[in-house]
């Protein structure tokens, strides 16, 4: 082979081996170009600088720790984490029902009262009572002794610089067990007053007295929305004959316990049936009760009986039963105390209701004479509030 066939040869060798070179890099780019940038997602958003979208941290698993430190973390998350684990296969209904009865109070939880101080009278006075159609009506004796007094509590000695707080449960005897609660759980400053149809109210009565209480009956007015709720057969009405009113009146009173007076309950008192209720509670007087209107409103306020010992509540809870509410009438009602010299707070006895008043009758201040504040070095009250019964609060007009 000459030298001019040679030279071509490998000119052409060299042209080949630099096409291979090049084939061989057009084909590793394109390969690169095809593979993801990022192993996968997480890498992408931890590492591509040109992602602006929220950066996440994962934390890994702490093998350093040990197990008991992640036992107890275990059990703390689930303190934190709400118990519908419990209520697979629950309607939201049922669900919801669950959780209020989760979280209605337990009154059981309380404790009884330490220190019980029976009443001077426990059982009711003949002497004060008189026999009507099987009724035992109260009444006043032959010597002028009056129910409402002779069945009181003795007078709860107050320091100057307190103001007293008179607190009555009304509507009670309708649940036994509330009931109970109530007259074993509070104080026997705060008195009682039970529905005219609770069926073991007799037997309660004595219970609640024995335990310090002053106890009264409910009286009911006609319902104003007669249509969605009634007062029941013993409520004043305003359309059945005065006379079934005053019935209605003795039956309500009717007990062979010691019964001090009547709480009068929210309902009609307008000019429609004014006349009738002044003549109902001129009865009241008659037999010898005090009167408290715990209604929360005014129509009660224009009913004018001359001598009728009566109080009216400057706070009802009767509505609205949450513990916002319940606590800012409590509120409410030391402002009373403060600016008049006393209270007298009226409340249904729902379980929320008797919580929140327990935890706020056991908030008062202990009562010091000036001597003993002196001694222990106190120069200021927080709750300057002492609790008396509710026939402290009433006036004879």
């Amino acid at each position: 082979m000459n030298t001019g066939a040679k030279q071509k040869l490998k000119a052409a060798v060299v042209i080949l081996s630099v096409l291979l070179v090049m084939a061989g890099l057009v084909f590793y780019v394109a390969d690169k170009s095809t593979k993801p940038r990022y192993d996968s997602k997480v890498d992408k958003l931890l590492f591509d600088t040109d992602n602006k979208s929220p950066k996440y941290i994962i934390t890994l698993p702490d093998k350093t720790k040990s197990k008991k430190m992640e036992k107890a973390e275990r059990k703390e998350d689930k303190k934190e984490t709400p118990r519908r684990r419990n209520y697979d296969g629950l309607s939201e209904e049922e669900i919801k029902l669950r959780e209020l009865v989760n979280n209605t109070p337990n009154l059981s939880k309380i404790d009884d009262v330490a220190a019980v101080r029976p009443l001077k009278i426990i059982e009711a006075d003949s002497s004060l009572l008189r026999d009507e159609n099987g009724l035992k009506i109260p009444a006043i004796s032959e010597d002028g002794r009056k129910p409402w007094i002779e069945y009181a509590a003795e007078s709860v000695s107050v320091q100057p610089n307190f103001s007293r707080v008179a607190v009555v449960v009304k509507n009670l005897g309708m649940d036994r067990r509330t009931t109970r609660a109530v007259i074993t759980k509070f104080p026997a400053e705060v008195s009682l007053s039970f529905s005219p149809y609770g069926l073991e109210n007799d037997e309660l009565i004595t219970e609640a007295r024995k335990n310090g209480h002053e106890t009264y009956v409910d009286l009911y007015l006609s319902s104003k929305d007669f249509l969605r709720s009634d007062s029941g057969p013993l409520a004043m009405s305003i359309t059945a004959d005065q006379d079934e009113n005053k019935i209605r009146l003795k039956r309500t009173v009717s007990s062979p316990a010691a019964i001090g007076g009547v709480v009068i309950n929210k309902g009609v008192a307008d000019e429609s049936n004014i006349e009738r209720l002044k003549e109902l509670f001129a009865e009241v007087l008659n037999m010898g009760l005090l009167f408290i209107d715990a209604t929360g409103e005014s129509g009660v306020d224009g009913i004018s009986i001359k001598g009728l010992p009566r109080q009216k509540a400057d706070i009802v809870i009767d509505h609205d039963y949450t513990v916002e509410n319940i606590r800012r009438n409590f509120m409410q009602a030391e402002l009373v105390a403060q600016n008049k010299g006393f209270v007298l707070v009226a409340v249904e006895p729902k379980p929320v209701v008797l919580q929140e008043l327990h935890r706020w009758v056991n908030s008062f201040s202990p009562q010091y004479t000036y001597e003993e504040m002196k001694e222990k070095n106190i120069t200021a009250i927080e709750k300057p509030f002492a609790l008396i019964p509710l026939s402290e609060v009433v006036v004879e007009n």
